[in-house]
């Protein structure tokens, strides 16, 4: 982890506009509180869905993290360069099929993924 946070660190020197270097800034802060969370669910309850009835079914912890993961690269990505993508799957062929990812793989895309 503390590698990962070195390269956050080179990284966001890189960030010249002064808005969106603010948005990195608070956007790592309160991601970390959903980092605590995804490390708190149990290995056997990623795929559990807190509401699932006929009308409605809440995403998994599971999609949750594959969902943040994805939309993160989006972010950095655009400050990076200028330009804001999204819905860019065909780039992130590593999060197709999430149920082959065990729990510590997803936690590590999702820290991977503000580099």
């Amino acid at each position: 982890m503390d590698n990962l946070k070195q390269e956050i660190i080179i990284r966001k020197k890189k960030i010249t506009n002064p808005i969106a270097l603010g948005f990195v800034n608070a956007f790592l802060m309160h991601r970390e509180i959903n980092r605590c969370y995804y490390l708190r669910v149990p290995e056997d309850k990623l795929d559990v869905h807190l509401v699932e009835n006929e009308k409605v079914q809440s995403d998994s912890p599971r999609k949750n993290i594959i969902h943040q993961t994805d939309v993160t690269r989006d972010y950095i990505n655009g400050i990076l360069t200028g330009e804001l993508k999204s819905n860019r799957t065909e780039e992130y062929t590593d999060l197709l099929n999430p149920k082959k990812l065990n729990k510590q793989e997803l936690i590590t895309k999702f820290d991977e993924s503000t580099l």
